[in-house]
């Protein structure tokens, strides 16, 4: 083989694995691009809206995916809930009901994350107060069987998203 079809084919061989690697590096690009969409800004009602116009569709739509709710503080409960790694020492678990902006007959009780910073948040809350909340949805069917025949829906790992402050 001549000096020149070596060179040529050691040229080939690296493009190729550099495209090769592009076109891996790309895929992780749009995996987190779609990680990163899981997270939606949305309204109690759009979600109570699904629900109704198809459960079966919308559970699989709303599952696991996180919102992110805007809404107005309408109360703050904390509740002793059992420790799920030690069943004799009680966890406080601090829940928070959000009335939605967009339809306010619609609210949103969402168990929130025990981290400090976020109980910090949490405890600082006044009825009135207007907040933003990323969580999950937890337990729809409890709420659309006709338990709670109302736009009311329980969720779950909430966690207070901080106000963006504005510089000039």
């Amino acid at each position: 083989m001549s000096i020149s079809k070596c060179i040529n084919t050691v040229i080939a061989s690296s493009l190729l694995v550099l495209l090769v690697g592009c076109t891996q590096n790309q895929g992780t690009k749009s995996n987190l691009v779609a990680h990163n969409a899981l997270e939606q800004e949305i309204s109690i009602e759009t979600i109570w809206n699904d629900y109704k116009e198809n459960f079966p569709e919308a559970t699989s739509k709303w599952t696991q995916v996180e919102v992110v709710l805007t809404g107005t503080v309408k109360n703050i409960d904390s509740k002793e809930l059992p420790s799920q790694q030690n069943k004799d020492k009680a966890t406080v678990y601090y829940f928070v009901t959000l009335k939605d902006q967009v339809n306010t007959s619609c609210t949103g009780v969402i168990k929130m994350s025990n981290d400090v910073p976020n109980i910090e948040r949490v405890t600082a809350l006044k009825k009135g107060d207007v907040v933003t909340i990323k969580t999950k949805l937890y337990q729809p069917e409890r709420f659309i069987t006709g338990d709670i025949p109302k736009c009311s829906f329980l969720f779950d790992h909430g966690v207070i998203k901080p106000v963006e402050k504005i510089t000039n």
